[in-house]
C-alpha cells in the first residue's frame, strides 16, 4: 500500500518542493511505498525558487517540472502524514482542516526559510530536510490505529 507523505510551506517554491524532491528520491532509491507531495498555505503557480532547485540538482533530483500550488482539502484526505516547515504553519492547518490534527507534525525540529537567499542558504535548507526524513519515514511506518 503506498503511503502518501504532504510536505507545506508558505508559498511551496523553496521548503516543500524541497522536501517533496528529497523525499521521492529517497524512496526510489530504497523502494520504498511512499510518495510524496506538498502544497502551500499562500501558493500561486509560482515555479521552484531558482536556488532550490540549483540545490536539488546538486544531487541529482529535478523539480524543475515544479509548480507551487495552494493546499486544498484532497490533499489533506489523502495523506497519510503532513509535515509542515513551522509550528504556525501546522496551526493555520488545524485551525482550516480539524480532522488533520492527528497527521500533523514538524519536519525536524523546524525548517526556516531560505526564501531570496544565496544558495549556501538553500544547501543548509536541503540538508536539514534530507537529515529530518528518517523521523518522516519512522511516522508513516507507525500503525495507523497508533
Amino acid at each position: 500500500i503506498m503511503k502518501r507523505v504532504l510536505f507545506v510551506c508558505t508559498g511551496n517554491t523553496c521548503r516543500s518542493p524541497m522536501a517533496q524532491g528529497l523525499m521521492n528520491h529517497l524512496s526510489n532509491e530504497k523502494e520504498l511505498a511512499v510518495q510524496a507531495t506538498s502544497a502551500g498555505l499562500a501558493a500561486d503557480g509560482e515555479p521552484i525558487a531558482e536556488n532550490a532547485l540549483a540545490a536539488l540538482q546538486e544531487l541529482g533530483i529535478d523539480m524543475s517540472y515544479h509548480r507551487s500550488r495552494p493546499l486544498n482539502e484532497n490533499d489533506i484526505e489523502n495523506a497519510n502524514a503532513i509535515f509542515c516547515m513551522t509550528q504556525s504553519q501546522m496551526m493555520a492547518i488545524v485551525s482550516i482542516y480539524p480532522a488533520s490534527a492527528d497527521r500533523l507534525y514538524l519536519l525536524g525540529e523546524g525548517i526556516d526559510d531560505p526564501y531570496g537567499g544565496n544558495l549556501e542558504m538553500y544547501r543548509r535548507c536541503r540538508d536539514k530536510i534530507q537529515a529530518a526524513l528518517p523521523g518522516v519515514l519512522k511516522v508513516l511506518e507507525e500503525p495507523a490505529d497508533a
